[in-house]
C-alpha cells in the first residue's frame, strides 16, 4: 500500500512537472505569436503607409464576389471609398455588370498556370467633365488567408495621351504641309519644264520661220504673176487660187512661229485694256453676228492702265476670244467678256458657252502645238503664244472649263507701275 502511495505520488510529480513544462513552452509560443501579430501589424501599418503616399490608384476586387476589399488613398480620392462595394459601381465603367475589358479570367487563368504575367490594358474613363485614360496592371493574390482577389495597379496616362494626340496632330499638320509644298513645288518644276520648252521651241520657231519666209513669199508673188499674167479657166484657175489661200495660210503660221520666240515690236507704252479691248471685239464683231454668237460685255466703272507691249497684248484677246468663238459649235451661243482690278491686277475674262475642256487635255491646254481642233482650222500656237506673251509682261493666265457649259480663260496682268 505504501509502495503504491509512493508510485502515486512519484506520477503526480511527474505530471505536474510535465504540465508546467508545457504551460511555460505555450506562454513562450503565445508571447512569440504575439509578438509576430504585433509585427504583422506594424507591417501592415506601414505597408498601408507606402500605399497610400503613392499617386497611383491601387485596389484589391474579390475575383468571386466583385467586391472591392482595399483602395488606397489616391484611388479614395479620384473615385471615393469603395469599400465592401461592387467595383463596377464605384468605378463608373459599368451599370449593370463586369466591364467588357475586365481582367479577371485572365489573371486566373495565367495565375493558375503559374505565369504571374498577370495583365495589362488602357481604360479610357469619359464623362460630360472630364477625359481620362488609365493604364491597369493587374495580378491574382491571396488576400487574408484564402480570398482570391485581384490586385490592381492603375496609372494616370491622360498627360501622355494628350501629348501623344497633340503630336499626332502636329503631325498631320507637317504632312498636310509637306503634301501642299510638294505639289507646289510640282506646280512650279511643271511651269519652269513648260518655259524652258516654250523657250527651246521659241528659238526653233524663229529659224523655221526664217527658211520659210522667204520662199513662200517668192512663191506667193510667182503665183499671184501668174494669176495676172496667164489666162486660167475651170480647175487650174481654182488650183492657183488654193495654192495662193495655202502660201498665206503658211505666211501666218511663220508669223506666229517668229512671235513665239521675240515680240512683233518691243516698246512698252501705257495701255488702256477698255480701249485695246473694243479695238478686238470690232474686229470680231460680224464674224460673231454672222455666227450667231451674243456678245456681253461687263466691263469696270474704271480700270487702271497697265505698262505693256500694246500689239502683243491685242494679240492675246484676239487669240482668246477666237478660241471661245470656235469653241461654240452650237447654233447660236454666248461670249462674256469681263474686266476688274483684283489684288493690284487687271483682270480680263473671256468666258465662253461651247463644248468645253475635257479632263485629259487641262494639263496640256498651254503646250506649243497642242490642239484639240482639226489641222485646218488651229496650228496649236494660239494658247502657247498668248502664255508667253503675258508671263513676259509679268501676269498669268488661269482657266476654269466644264465639258459641256463653257470655259472662261483670266488675263492677269500688273497694274502700271507694279514690279
Amino acid at each position: 500500500m505504501r509502495e503504491h502511495g509512493e508510485q502515486l505520488s512519484k506520477l503526480v510529480e511527474e505530471r505536474t512537472h510535465s504540465l508546467t513544462t508545457a504551460n511555460r513552452q505555450l506562454h513562450t509560443e503565445i508571447a512569440e505569436r504575439v509578438k509576430v501579430e504585433k509585427s504583422l501589424a506594424r507591417a501592415h501599418r506601414r505597408l498601408l503607409m507606402v500605399l497610400d503616399s503613392l499617386d497611383v490608384i491601387i485596389y484589391v476586387v474579390n475575383m468571386a464576389s466583385y467586391e472591392i476589399l482595399f483602395m488606397n488613398r489616391h484611388a479614395r480620392e479620384i473615385f471615393g471609398d469603395g469599400t465592401g462595394r461592387i467595383c463596377w459601381t464605384v468605378m463608373q465603367c459599368s451599370q449593370d455588370g463586369p466591364c467588357n475589358f475586365c481582367s479577371n479570367k485572365k489573371v486566373l487563368a495565367d495565375n493558375a498556370a503559374k505565369r504571374g504575367l498577370g495583365d495589362v490594358y488602357v481604360w479610357e474613363h469619359q464623362n460630360t467633365v472630364t477625359h481620362e485614360w488609365y493604364e491597369h496592371h493587374d495580378r491574382a493574390i491571396k488576400w487574408m488567408g484564402d480570398i482570391r482577389a485581384k490586385l490592381s495597379i492603375v496609372t494616370d496616362i491622360t498627360e501622355r495621351k494628350n501629348n501623344e494626340a497633340r503630336e499626332r496632330e502636329v503631325r498631320e499638320l507637317l504632312e498636310q504641309g509637306i503634301s501642299q509644298r510638294t505639289a507646289e513645288l510640282e506646280k512650279v518644276h511643271r511651269q519652269l519644264l513648260h518655259s524652258a520648252k516654250l523657250s527651246a521651241v521659241g528659238k526653233l520657231a524663229a529659224s523655221i520661220a526664217h527658211e520659210f519666209n522667204n520662199p513662200i513669199c517668192g512663191i506667193r508673188n510667182v503665183l499671184d504673176g501668174l494669176q495676172r499674167r496667164a489666162k486660167l479657166e475651170g480647175e487650174d484657175l481654182q488650183m492657183v487660187d488654193l495654192a495662193i489661200r495655202e502660201c498665206g495660210r503658211i505666211a501666218r503660221l511663220t508669223k506666229d512661229l517668229q512671235s513665239f520666240n521675240r515680240p512683233t515690236s518691243g516698246k512698252e507704252t501705257l495701255v488702256d485694256v477698255h480701249a485695246a479691248l473694243e479695238d478686238i471685239l470690232l474686229l470680231c464683231r460680224k464674224n460673231l453676228k454672222n455666227k450667231r454668237i451674243s456678245l456681253v460685255k461687263e466691263f469696270a466703272p474704271s480700270l487702271p492702265g497697265i505698262q505693256a507691249v500694246e500689239d502683243q497684248i491685242k494679240q492675246v484677246f484676239l487669240n482668246l476670244l477666237t478660241n471661245a468663238e470656235e469653241a461654240i459649235t452650237a447654233e447660236t451661243g454666248t461670249i462674256t467678256v469681263r474686266t476688274e482690278v483684283r489684288q493690284g491686277y487687271v483682270a480680263v475674262q473671256f468666258q465662253d458657252s461651247g463644248y468645253g475642256i475635257v479632263p485629259e487635255n487641262k494639263e496640256r491646254i498651254f503646250e506649243p502645238f497642242f490642239s484639240t481642233k482639226s489641222a485646218a482650222k488651229g496650228t496649236g500656237l494660239g494658247l502657247s503664244v498668248s502664255y508667253g506673251i503675258v508671263t513676259r509682261h509679268g501676269g498669268t493666265i488661269e482657266f476654269e472649263s466644264t465639258p459641256g457649259i463653257g470655259s472662261t480663260f483670266t488675263v492677269l496682268l500688273p497694274v502700271e507701275g507694279r514690279t
